[in-house]
């Protein structure tokens, strides 16, 4: 138990001190359901280590698809590196993740790092956090996304 809550202390702390750097930027909040399956990974979307998903996010700016696959994963600590990239109608996100598996539940820190269309020039840091399911992952993602140019800033009634 103690190194499962002290990977959930690190990866909250580690979130919240790069939200407080993105405050003064134009930033929107993220808060919504993700809910992802495994599949086979497609071809074009290689995992080294076998494991992708696909799923949805249910609401807010990042509402769309996902595409996922781990790039390692330490079965002794359950510790895990992947690539998430979320279609939305507005553009596309690519995000690093480093998470945990816990029996029964997931934590991870989510760094966005490339974007197409109104994500083009976007930055932020997400959480995810849930439970495992038989057929995949369910749990919530939180955070901010930033924009450091004119992209973003577009949509004003959706900025905080």
């Amino acid at each position: 138990m103690r190194f499962t809550s002290t990977a959930i202390l690190a990866v909250g702390l580690l979130a919240s001190s790069a939200l407080r750097a993105e405050e003064e930027q134009a930033c929107m909040q993220v808060q919504s359901s993700i809910v992802t399956s495994f599949i086979a990974c497609p071809a074009n979307f290689p995992s080294p280590v076998g494991l992708c998903t696909q799923g949805t996010i249910a609401s807010g700016p990042l509402q769309g698809t996902t595409l996922f696959r781990a790039l390692s994963v330490n079965v002794s600590t359950g510790v895990y590196t992947g690539e998430l990239v979320i279609t939305t109608r507005d553009g596309t996100v690519i995000i690093n993740d480093r998470g945990v598996l816990l029996p029964g539940h997931f934590v991870e820190k989510d760094v966005i790092v490339h974007g197409t269309g109104r994500f083009e020039d976007a930055r932020g840091t997400l959480v995810s956090a849930g439970v495992v399911t038989m057929s995949g992952f369910s749990g919530t993602l939180s955070g901010r996304i930033c924009f450091d140019g004119e992209h973003g800033g577009d949509r004003e009634e959706e900025r905080e």
